[in-house]
């Protein structure tokens, strides 16, 4: 597809031009944000968000060199939050390996909040859509890559995506951004 008819079908919200613009970056951005945080299941995630956002910017651009350099920024970014995230995760487990014995009072109470905060994530969870609930425990609980639930539940790798954007977004709407990183942190020290 030509670049001009790209751009306007892009802007039109012309499905078509999306997963023609989608099939020609989409390779380049993943191998950007793999590459970035050395992690193929962020990566990935990263990359997919990503585009989504170029999908809800789509009127705003006028040349197929601003939506690399858009979907790039984007990505990058993300990547870098992640790595903050992952720096912030080894600090709070230096922090807690370096802490005297007389604070392990106070460290029971931090594991009794992380135990309810936990239950109340898989409360929130549980109550997803059977779909959705069902994506996301295999995705971020089980840890499987996207391409796996999608072959192992039948669907479309799209609809792996929307159904995790959907459930990150409900749980987004429950927990504040910090609690929900640190829930999924936890999730993963929980699975170690």
């Amino acid at each position: 597809m030509d670049d001009a008819i790209l751009i306007e079908g892009l802007k039109q919200k012309d499905k078509k031009a999306f997963n023609a613009l989608f099939t020609r970056l989409f390779p380049k951005v993943l191998y950007y944000a793999e590459n970035l945080t050395k992690n193929k299941f962020e990566g990935e995630d990263i990359a997919m968000n990503s585009f989504a956002k170029v999908w809800e910017q789509s009127a705003r651009f006028n040349s197929l060199s601003e939506v690399q350099a858009y979907v790039f920024t984007i990505a990058r970014n993300a990547s870098f939050n992640y790595l903050r995230k992952i720096k912030a995760q080894h600090n709070y487990e230096t922090h807690l390996a370096n802490q005297p014995k007389e604070m392990e009072e106070s460290l029971s109470e931090k594991l009794r909040f992380e135990v309810e905060m936990l239950e109340k994530l898989r409360q929130e969870i549980e109550k997803l859509p059977e779909a959705c609930r069902e994506v996301f425990k295999l995705t971020y609980i089980k840890r499987m890559s996207r391409a796996d639930v999608a072959q192992k539940l039948n669907i479309s790798i799209g609809t792996v995506h929307v159904h995790c954007s959907n459930a990150l977004n409900r749980l987004r709407q429950r927990f504040s951004e910090s609690e929900l990183m640190l829930l999924l942190i936890l999730l993963e020290l929980c699975k170690n």
